[in-house]
Parts: structure tokens; C-alpha cells; sequence
């Protein structure tokens, strides 16, 4: 708990542990000001680790992607008040790894203890025959089939 007249904004990640390669994941990056007075600026990063990328057109209003890290921007937050964004995330390579994500930047903060997190990811490979295509028939195909189905029906009452 932040001293007296002191905001203290604590970031949070959630999301899947293991997700698959090659697919974007949601993860949910969040700054709550566990302080007793507003904060006025700051911002959220998270580093993103070897083998796990982002897309700068996917990522939410507020935040931005320089290499390897996103930035986002809180605004203004009153005391007990949390904001959020979902990042879509791409494992690109199996393995465990670390997010990590850290707060900076908060004017009047004096409690830095609870500035970082990490959250562990195992991006999964998608097993050999994991998914499967389903066979599908063209508009044309169905149609001829469609009037086959009455020629074949007549011939067998005749038999």
C-alpha cells in the first residue's frame, strides 16, 4: 500500500499459459492504482520474449510496439481504479518463456516494489493431424447432385 497522498499503479497479465504456435492468443495487460491519490501519467510495458511477436494493427487505442515492446498509456486513474487492453499475441516458436511487465514513469509514485510482473508462457506445437480439413463440395457440384438424385430415384422404381 502506497504511503499517505501517493499513487501506486501495479501492473497484471493474464491470459492462455500454452498457447499454439503460429495463432494469436488474448492476453489482458492491466494497471491498477492501488494508491490513495490519482495518478496523472505513467505507462504499462510488456517485453515481448524470442519466439513470441505482435502486430501494431492489432494492438488497442493507448498503446504502441517498438521492437520488442509494447507501451501503453493509463491516463489518469483515481485511486482503486483499474484500466485494461487485450493484446493479441503470436507464439512463433515452441518452448517456455517469460512476458514480462513493468510500470514507469508515475509521477508522485513512491512504492516501486510492485512495479514488475512476469508471466510464464509454453507456447504448444500443434500436433501432426491436430486439425483436420473437412472436405466441401462447390455450389456447381451440389446443384448437379441436387439433379441427380431424382434420375437416380426413378430408376430404382423401374427396377
Amino acid at each position: 500500500v502506497a504511503p499517505a497522498g501517493a499513487p501506486d499503479l501495479v501492473p497484471t497479465l493474464t491470459g492462455p499459459a500454452s498457447p499454439p504456435i503460429g495463432s494469436p492468443a488474448s492476453y489482458v495487460l492491466t494497471a491498477t492504482n492501488q494508491g490513495n491519490v490519482a495518478s496523472t501519467n505513467g505507462s504499462v510495458t510488456v517485453t515481448l520474449p524470442a519466439g513470441m511477436t505482435a502486430n501494431p494493427a492489432t494492438l488497442p487505442a493507448g498503446c504502441t510496439l517498438a521492437g520488442s515492446v509494447i507501451t501503453c498509456t493509463p491516463g489518469a486513474l483515481a485511486p482503486g481504479a483499474s484500466t485494461s487492453w487485450t493484446l493479441p499475441l503470436t507464439p512463433t516458436q515452441a518452448g517456455a518463456t517469460t512476458l514480462a511487465v513493468a510500470v514507469t514513469g508515475v509521477t508522485g509514485e513512491t512504492n516501486t516494489t510492485n512495479n514488475g510482473a512476469t508471466f510464464a508462457v509454453a507456447p504448444a506445437a500443434v500436433a501432426a493431424g491436430g486439425l483436420q480439413t473437412v472436405p466441401t463440395l462447390d455450389m456447381w457440384a451440389l446443384l448437379a447432385m441436387a439433379g441427380l438424385l431424382p434420375l437416380l430415384a426413378r430408376r430404382r422404381v423401374r427396377a
